[in-house]
């Protein structure tokens, strides 16, 4: 039986598919490498999301370990205004921070509307992602991944066509947008947003450890956007319009595979993380069997990308980066997939102890890939890589650390 998660990613990976195949169709160079720095400096909303929404998911699957009446209520309306705050602050930031990118990067003002749209459809989907995945973690994972990946499906649909009409940039955030609001209607009427502000049920404790691991995953997933997303926009500044373009267009071909291998990891977020309240073995079990899952999957498809690169007209090979930088850039996503499965083991436990290994190893991305490319853009990424084999031992041996404490 294939995991239910595998709806959001193949969601994700047609959404992917999309711009990739409607840049290469209907796109220049110089777009192209707009539309991926609005991807790269949107992909800071990861700031708001991915640490905050495991931590959604984690508390409310555990909520079987709560009887009392009103828990549930109590959290969602906690998490919710945890939410809200996070969008009225860090994506009002996310768009004052792209459009000085713009505009002192190299000038491209013009932008502004597109990018206003932009940062409006993904501070919708933020939303959306919330409630689904408060949804997951305490009633019905099903549901939140079918609504996730059509989420993702319809925007990539959406964009497709709007870029063949001729919409050219503004059809990213347009995209976005349409569809959020399309999804939002569907949750009404499921009744997925109903918020209950009666409850009497306290949660001081949780509040406070949610509190505080929301900082730590906070700190954690900034270093993450630096090393991986963060690349696109520091290659725009400080290395080549053009150059970003190819960095962004082969990053998302590797992103697609990392999302669809990560299938089997991100599904068993959920029950890894109520095994390990109960039994830590069944639960480093789980986790790494899923994680075979997913290396062997990424293989296969990095092994299918190679035979199809060989065969591609000359037109496409010059959207992309050289061999070398693929080859780099593969290493680092296999070393990143490995990262992940231990991190989730080790955050099964509330705990958030990546903050430092983070922040260190964006730092070495980035300064080694600009250092690197100004020898040779040929191997700018061999700085990528380096940073992901740091990430994985410094992952590695906090993941040992805790698997003994734990034992």
């Amino acid at each position: 039986m294939l995991p239910l998660a595998i709806f959001t990613q193949l969601g994700q990976a047609f959404f992917g598919l999309s711009i990739l195949l409607s840049v290469s169709l209907f796109y220049s160079s110089m777009e192209q490498s707009i539309i991926f720095l609005f991807l790269s400096l949107g992909a800071l909303s990861r700031l708001a999301d991915m640490g905050f929404l495991n931590l959604v998911i984690i508390y409310s699957s555990m909520s079987f370990k709560n009887k009392y009446e009103g828990y549930l209520p109590a959290l969602k309306i906690y998490t919710y205004k945890q939410h809200l705050k996070k969008l009225l602050t860090i994506f009002p930031l996310i768009f004052i921070f792209g459009y000085l990118v713009l505009v002192f990067g190299n000038d491209q003002k013009s932008y502004f509307s597109e990018w206003f749209l932009y940062v409006l459809g993904i501070s919708s989907g933020f939303s959306i992602n919330y409630f689904l995945s408060f949804h997951e973690g305490a009633f019905d994972l099903k549901f939140a991944h079918i609504f996730r990946g059509s989420y993702f499906a319809l925007s990539g649909l959406l964009f497709f066509i709007f870029s063949y009409l001729g919409l050219s940039i503004v059809s990213l955030g347009l995209s976005l947008i349409i569809s959020s609001y399309f999804i939002f209607i569907l949750l009404f009427y499921y009744d997925v947003l109903r918020l209950d502000f009666s409850p009497i049920y306290k949660l001081p404790s949780i509040t406070n450890e949610f509190s505080i691991l929301s900082k730590k995953a906070f700190v954690s997933w900034l270093g993450g956007y630096i090393s991986t997303h963060g690349l696109i926009t520091a290659s725009y500044l400080l290395i080549d319009p053009i150059f970003s373009g190819l960095l962004g267009f082969t990053f998302n071909i590797f992103i697609f595979f990392q999302n669809l291998a990560n299938v089997f990891l991100v599904s068993k977020i959920p029950e890894i993380t109520k095994c390990a309240s109960n039994n830590v073995e069944d639960s480093l079990r789980l986790m790494l069997v899923s994680l075979k899952k997913s290396l062997v999957s990424y293989l296969l498809l990095s092994m299918l990308f190679s035979i199809f690169y060989l065969n591609l007209p000359i037109e496409y090979i010059q959207r992309l980066l050289g061999v070398e930088n693929i080859f780099f850039i593969a290493i680092a996503f296999l070393g990143s997939i490995v990262s992940y499965g231990f991190a989730i083991f080790v955050r099964a436990f509330k705990v958030e102890p990546f903050g430092a290994m983070s922040i260190t190893t964006a730092f070495i991305a980035v300064i080694s890939m600009t250092a690197i490319a100004s020898l040779s853009l040929d191997h700018a990424l061999a700085g990528f890589a380096l940073a992901s084999c740091v990430s994985f031992i410094w992952t590695y041996l906090i993941f040992l650390k805790y698997r003994m404490s734990y034992a």
